[in-house]
């Protein structure tokens, strides 16, 4: 029996959509400049974090 595949996180999806829209490759490329990291997972991680207390209450 498979169990319902749970639906997407807010950060997942954000990232899905700047991924296919080509985010990553200039975040990647402005890391590369500055010498600074791009904060993505810290930002993906914030927005699921949002996103999973806003589902459950």
């Amino acid at each position: 029996m498979t169990r319902p595949k749970q639906p997407a996180l807010l950060g997942d999806r954000v990232e899905r959509v700047l991924t296919r829209l080509g985010g990553k490759r200039l975040a990647a490329t402005l890391a590369r400049v500055t010498g600074k990291p791009c904060g993505c997972a810290r930002r993906v991680a914030a927005l699921n974090r949002w996103d999973a207390r806003r589902r459950s209450a």
